[in-house]
């Protein structure tokens, strides 16, 4: 029996509607199921835990990046199994790990429930399943919100970019990769992804593969106004790891960050930890700690 989890303001309230088609594709399937709504943050990790109790096994979210986090949070270490259904705008998680957002194909693809272990990333002892990141790229999601409601497609990215170039200022860390010596940067963006996609689509780190045991780290650095306005559209097709003189490309299993100033970092598309003069951020990994319905 799948236990699904929904968050009614996911994808600015169309998991609403994904929850109704789901059910439809279930009753055709014979399926047996139960719903759970959220009705506030963080609420989804309460009722996974929950359905861990009750003895259910496999636990679905359907949401954003966001709902996915909270209910793994709950699932992480244990045999239960993780399924996902695309409630939110961006979906990134599930594309990072091929799962279809096809209805039928979706529901077909829990009622099998083939699995593998994928890592688990914490930050400050926050788990996170797709990334944490900071950087002149939260600021663009941010920004770009609001313009959206307004234009659409090209436009809407020019403007975005154009906005949030007018106060761009790089930030000053440092960064220390599995135990070594921390090394200065002035950076214009920072991700740390398990997977590829985060940002509705956005590929920052190309090749990132969530059951490797490791990190994928992009540092976008040192850059100029024009040159951010050059790296941007490369950045979003992961085309920016190619420049080689602002981009570093590695992999890690542990990151230390410090930071001069506070520098706030997103966690699977939330708000996440500040990293502060008096707070550095240390991000490890959990290889192969959740168990991931997938095709």
């Amino acid at each position: 029996m799948l236990y699904i989890i929904a968050n009614p303001f996911a994808g600015r309230g169309r998991s609403k509607g994904v929850v109704e088609e789901a059910e439809k594709v279930l009753q055709a399937r014979g399926a047996e199921y139960v719903i759970k709504w959220t009705e506030e943050p963080k609420q989804a990790t309460q009722l996974a835990r929950q359905a861990l109790e009750m003895g259910y096994d496999t636990i679905v979210a359907c949401g954003g990046d966001g709902t996915v986090n909270e209910v793994a949070a709950a699932l992480v270490g244990t045999d239960a199994k993780l399924g996902i259904l695309a409630g939110g705008t961006g979906n990134d998680y599930m594309k990072g790990n091929g799962i279809p957002k096809d209805m039928e194909q979706s529901i077909d693809t829990l009622l099998r429930g083939n699995t593998r272990k994928c890592d688990v990333g914490v930050i400050n002892g926050r788990t996170f399943l797709n990334v944490t990141a900071c950087g002149i790229n939260m600021d663009l999601v941010e920004v770009s919100i609001g313009i959206k409601k307004y234009f659409t497609g090209l436009i809407a990215y020019v403007l975005s970019v154009l906005a949030v170039l007018r106060r761009f200022r790089m930030k000053r860390v440092r960064i220390g990769l599995d135990g070594g010596e921390a090394k200065p940067y002035n950076i214009v963006v920072c991700n740390i992804n398990n997977a590829e996609f985060f940002a509705g689509g956005m590929n920052p780190t190309p090749g990132a593969d969530p059951t490797d045991g490791l990190f994928n780290v992009a540092i976008v650095h040192d850059c100029s106004r024009l040159k951010v306005l050059f790296m941007l559209p490369k950045y979003v097709k992961g085309k920016h790891v190619l420049m080689k003189d602002i981009c570093d490309y590695v992999t890690a299993g542990e990151l230390v960050i410090e930071s001069e100033e506070e520098i706030p970092f997103e966690v699977d598309g939330e708000r996440g930890p500040v990293c502060k003069p008096d707070q550095p951020l240390h991000i490890t990994m959990l290889p192969g700690a959740i168990r991931v319905v997938v095709p």
